[in-house]
């Protein structure tokens, strides 16, 4: 028998996974992080599976609104930690600079 799963709870478990991954690309652990890369990949997996919101329920609800931006944060922090030149490009963006015409 097949669960019913809503939308957000999918987000929900995307978001625990990100969180995991980012943690263990702070802490500098690529086995924690691979484990929970494999978590999140499952759960991205599954929620493709769950149907789409019910009528009446929008892409701006706040629970879901609030876990993307959760995933989103945690992706960042995940990419500054993995890639030390994306921290980069991140900082010439932040000071208004171009990536694309090179150290000045």
């Amino acid at each position: 028998m097949e669960q019913h799963h809503e939308p957000a709870d999918s987000y929900e478990a995307i978001a625990e996974a990100a969180s995991a991954m980012a943690a263990a690309a702070r802490s500098g652990d690529r086995n924690a992080w691979v484990s929970a890369r494999a978590v999140c990949l499952a759960a991205i997996e599954r929620a493709r599976g769950v149907d789409a919101a019910p009528v009446g329920v929008t892409l701006f609800h706040p629970r879901r609104l609030r876990l993307l931006k959760r995933i989103l944060a945690d992706d960042a922090e995940i990419r500054r930690a993995c890639s030390p030149s994306y921290a980069r490009v991140e900082a010439l963006l932040a000071a208004g600079g171009d990536p694309a015409a090179g150290p000045r």
